[in-house]
């Protein structure tokens, strides 16, 4: 028996689009991004180098991205790998798909840039964990009918399930790995597919993004792919910032368990004097 493969986006069968068919939605995405014109509500060290890294995902298959930490990477590229589609009228071919190395950081990556994107175009953004799977909407949530300029924000697990069913990924366009240098089981084992899947479907790209570790190493074993650096920049701190904080969490706590201890003692007292 062959079975058909799944759309990675909608999870029902995979129907390639039309070339006719291609062409209207990229139209009718492009509009719909220039009429909604969403900016940026907080500038990133990334930003600086939206053309740098957009210029190596398009010259080359698999890009490397060695950010530090706050330097926008998580929120900004997989966007800016959209938006570049879009406005080129590619956007009806572009589907992202982006892997957390947990369920908390994909909800809360994708609702951030959701949030970013503005009510017009957050229904392109959307985020699965197990058998959990939505999109959002303006006033309410549904799940995403058709794959049409989509960036879908998942766990690793969740994309290691959706290639069993399709290991070559099409209809998708570009999948990043963020925090690839978490090295786990699971993250060995989808570098080792991607490998594989970029074999078979010349129209995927692969984006991995680590803030620390032997980058270069990662991408030797990809054929030795462009490794692109984007400095980043810690928060200001100081001691006595440091000395409130850790004395409020020490109240805090001081005072939670003081409370449970006077009700338990109001409760031993009530228990004492209904023997009586």
């Amino acid at each position: 028996l062959i079975f058909p493969h799944t759309d990675a986006i909608t999870g029902k069968p995979y129907k390639p689009l039309s070339e006719h068919q291609a062409r209207w939605l990229s139209c009718h995405l492009q509009e719909e991004w220039e009429k909604a014109n969403p900016g940026l509500s907080v500038e990133l060290p990334v930003d600086a180098h939206q053309q740098r890294v957009v210029s190596a995902v398009r010259s080359s298959r698999v890009v490397v991205i060695a950010g530090e930490t706050g330097c926008g990477k998580t929120t900004r590229i997989p966007r800016f790998l959209l938006e570049e589609q879009v406005r080129r009228g590619e956007g009806a071919e572009c589907n992202v798909l982006v892997t957390q190395p947990r369920r908390i950081s994909a909800v809360s990556v994708a609702h951030r840039v959701a949030h970013e994107m503005g009510p017009h175009l957050k229904h392109h953004i959307g985020y699965q964990y197990l058998f959990f799977f939505f999109f959002f909407f303006p006033f309410k949530i549904r799940i995403l009918k058709t794959t049409l300029g989509s960036m879908l924000f998942l766990t690793v697990g969740v994309l290691l399930k959706k290639l069993q069913s399709n290991p070559s990924l099409k209809g998708i366009s570009h999948v990043v790995v963020d925090e690839v240098h978490e090295r786990d089981v699971n993250t060995d084992l989808l570098l080792a597919l991607l490998r594989s899947s970029l074999k078979e479907n010349p129209d995927l790209r692969v984006v991995l993004m680590s803030a620390t570790g032997d980058n270069q190493r990662l991408a030797e074993y990809f054929g030795g792919c462009p490794v692109i650096k984007v400095p980043g920049f810690m928060l200001k701190s100081t001691v006595r910032t440091a000395r409130y904080f850790y004395l409020f969490i020490f109240l805090h706590t001081f005072f939670i368990h003081f409370f449970f201890f006077m009700v338990f003692c109001d409760l031993k007292i009530k228990m004492c004097l209904n023997r009586l």
